[in-house]
């Protein structure tokens, strides 16, 4: 029951989260690991993966309901 709880909304990693990133965001080695991830591009905001998996969703769901099936079969969305 408190797994289920914790997992609605994303509340367990939120939680985490927030009572991680201040002692994290003080150490130097985090903001010197942190910033050269930035630079090398490999570090990815997962707001950002969020956002294309809705529109791919999207998408597809408008195929599916336009009965454009060899769109969504062909990948095309």
């Amino acid at each position: 029951m408190v797994i289920a709880f914790l997992q609605f909304k994303e509340l367990l990693g939120n939680a985490l989260l927030f009572f991680l990133h201040e002692p994290l965001r003080k150490t130097p080695r985090f903001q010197s690991t942190l910033a050269a991830l930035q630079r090398e591009g490999l570090i990815i905001d997962v707001k950002e993966i969020k956002q294309t998996l809705q529109t791919i969703k999207g998408k597809y769901d408008q195929a599916v309901q336009a009965d454009d099936l060899d769109k969504v079969e062909q990948n095309e969305i």
